[in-house]
Formats: structure tokens, sequence, C-alpha cells
């Protein structure tokens, strides 16, 4: 028997794709050729379910939707999805350190109706938000743009320009004690190919300039670190995926990133993600992630503490050559209503930990090396119109090594 054939055979018993819509319903501006770019199932290519499913699947890991559903006809392939408004202005305070950090820009997740993400802020580390008292007072930026497989083929790009200037602490029992301020300035770039729907890898360069001063407000005297400038190379890989379903997360990822610097660094991050859905309204979520660096320089070391990792904890509280962080919450769908517009209400109870050392170059930071624990709970406001906004509230206590307590207030969920 001839193998081409069977082959030509099995291939024109494949329906092909001879039709291909879109309906974007829902509050957002998504264009149906935005959607149609996320997908690998395309008018004239044979008609795969598993190859649907996956673009599904990609359509719900950006967020923007709050359903997706797709039924198929023959050739014809129908797919309706419910858009979410995606454009919101950024306003933040949070204390921390010695200084205010404060934050004001506008996001857009579904920029042109595209399904580009673009951001911009403007940041302050004034006492009096973005009004400058001191020559440590300043105005810094972060803006960002990323585009999911851009113009139809597996290749996603990103760019970031950084401007930051915010301030450091060490403390000790007793408080904050030596305080000096990082200016940074940060150009990076990257691109992402998927080489299969499981499998992402990337590419990317980053300069860094690093300066540093004592600060105005320091109540004890120091050294502030040294200046350090810094182009590396980037290149990792992500395995897996995580699936977005308004209040819930589904999936499982892993992704693995290395650094190196001209001036001889190595650094590499792990991190892993798991989230479960074990009955009806509850939310599993696991995270992992270990970094490491080779460096001993301020520039390069790992920080933890704050809403962002280590709940319960000053904002950078702990820093080290090596941070690794664990985070577990439970989240419970405990109110469905509407409130002007239909929102999900959450209770989220969470248990986060680590193990932080290599502090030989350290400045900042608590002058510790050891396992960290911590614990709390907090409240969830998910309004389903709108993509990625959370109404977020959380009372977290620190455990270990000080007994500690933090309330923070934010507009995302971080992991």
């Amino acid at each position: 028997m001839h193998l081409l054939p069977v082959l030509s055979a099995l291939i024109l018993a494949l329906p092909l794709v001879t039709q291909l819509d879109v309906a974007v319903e829902g509050p957002g501006w998504t264009s149906a050729n935005a959607v149609r770019r996320l997908m690998a199932t395309q008018e004239g290519r044979v008609l795969d379910d598993k190859e649907l499913q996956r673009d599904l699947a990609r359509l719900r890991t950006l967020a923007v939707f709050s359903d997706v559903v797709a039924h198929a006809d023959g050739g014809h392939v129908n797919v309706e999805v419910t858009d979410r408004w995606s454009l919101f202005p950024v306003i933040g305070v949070r204390r921390g350190g010695g200084h205010t950090t404060s934050r004001l820009g506008v996001t857009d997740h579904d920029a042109f109706g595209q399904l580009i993400t673009a951001y911009a802020e403007l940041t302050s580390n004034a006492d009096l938000p973005f009004v400058a008292r001191r020559s440590s007072d300043r105005i810094g930026n972060l803006i960002y743009l990323e585009v999911p497989r851009i113009l139809g083929t597996q290749v996603t790009p990103f760019l970031s320009w950084t401007r930051d200037f915010l301030d450091f602490a060490a403390f000790t029992n007793a408080g904050a004690g030596y305080v000096y301020d990082r200016a940074r300035y940060a150009i990076r770039g990257e691109l992402r190919y998927e080489l299969t729907a499981l499998v992402v890898v990337l590419i990317g360069a980053e300069g860094r300039l690093d300066r540093y001063r004592t600060s105005d407000v320091t109540p004890a005297p120091g050294t502030p670190p040294a200046a350090s400038d810094a182009r590396s190379l980037v290149a990792g890989a992500q395995f897996g995926y995580v699936e977005d379903f308004v209040s819930q997360q589904r999936g499982t990822e892993l992704r693995i990133t290395g650094e190196a610097a001209d001036s001889g660094p190595l650094s590499a991050t792990l991190q892993a993600r798991g989230y479960f859905v074990p009955s009806e309204r509850h939310n599993l979520c696991l995270q992992l992630q270990v970094q490491a660096t080779t460096a001993q320089s301020e520039s390069f070391l790992f920080r933890a503490g704050g809403l962002r990792e280590i709940r319960g904890f000053i904002d950078a509280y702990f820093a080290g050559a090596f941070l690794a962080r664990a985070n577990a919450e439970w989240r419970i769908d405990v109110i469905r209503g509407k409130l002007g517009v239909p929102f999900i209400g959450q209770l989220a109870l969470f248990a986060d930990g680590g193990y932080v050392a290599g502090r030989r170059g350290a400045v900042a930071g608590l002058d510790y090396e050891g396992p960290i624990v911590s614990a709390g709970a907090g409240v969830r406001g998910i309004p389903v119109p709108f993509a990625k906004a959370v109404g977020r509230i959380d009372a977290a206590f620190g455990l270990q090594p000080r007994r500690t307590f933090d309330l923070s207030f934010s507009g995302q969920q971080f992991f």
C-alpha cells in the first residue's frame, strides 16, 4: 500500500473551515479581526476540534472576555465572546520604607480594540503625591506595550521603559534605620514565540542604570550602594497556561527565565502557578517562585514584603541574592449580585512564606537570613463587565521572623 494516497484520503476526509464568524458582545470594543488574529483556526484550514479548543483557551488567558464559546457545524465555525470594558485609570498610594509611593496613569488591555496591552503611569515618591518639597522627591514613569500574536503570527513582542525613584530602608528591631534613594532607568525588549499551544520561548535584552544617594529623610547615617550599569541578555520558556473565568482561574503554568549581565552576574527565576476548582465557587490558588543571582551588589538583589509578594511585612522588608516565596490562597465566591453593575464578592484566606539568603552585599532590608511566614484574610469585589478589575483589601499578619501587621488595598489580583 502506498502511503501518499492513504494520507491524501485522510486529509480529504477531514472538513475544512469554510466560514469563520466571530460575534462580539458586551461593553468593550474588541474587533472580530482581533479575535481571529489570536486563533490558529482559520478559513481554508482543516477543522481540528482540539486546536479550536486551544484557541478558546488562548482567548481566556487574556482575561478580557467574560465568556468564550464556539460552535462548529460542518465547515462553519461560529465563535462568540462577551467583551468587557478594559480602559481604566491607574491610581494608587502606599506608604513604605520612609516615603509615600503614588501612581497615576491609564491602562488598557484591549487598546484600539485589538487585544493589545498598553500601560502608562507616572509615579511619585513625595509624601504629598506629585508635590516635590525635597531634592529626593521625584516623578518617574512606567510604560509598556504587548501585542499578542502580532500580524497573526506566533510572535508576541513586549517593550517597556521605566524610570523609578524609590527609597529603600535598612530595617532593625526598632524600625527603619538608614534610608537611601535609588534612581533606576531601564529599557527592556522581549520577543515571545509559541512553539506549541503549551510551550512558549522568549529572548530579550535589557539596559539598566542604577544611581544611589542617602535619602534626606534617613533617621540614621549610612553609606549608599555603589552605582551600577548593566546590559543583560534574557532567555526563558513557559510551559502550560492559566485560563481566566472572571472570578476563577484554572490551569497550571511553569516559567523559567535566565539573565546574563555584561558585568558577569547570572540570574535565574523559576515560577510555578496552579489554579484548581475543588468545588463550585471555590478556587485554590498556589504559587511558587525561586530567584537566585551570582551578583552581590544591591542592584541585582531580590526583594519581598508588601502586597505583591509576602503580605504582612513592609515593602522590601527582605532582600537577598536568593529568595524563594510561596503563596497559597483559597478564594470563595460568596456573593453574586448587582450594584450598578453585576459583581462577584469573594472571601480569601491565604498563607505566604519563603526563604531569604545571600545578604553579603545588601544594604537595605532586614539583616536576616532564614524562613519567612505570614497569613491573613481578605475580601475581593469583582465587577463582571470590567476586565482585570478587582477591588481588594487584605489584612495580613507577619509571623516569622517578626510579629507584624499590614493592611493593604489594591485594584487587581497579583497571582
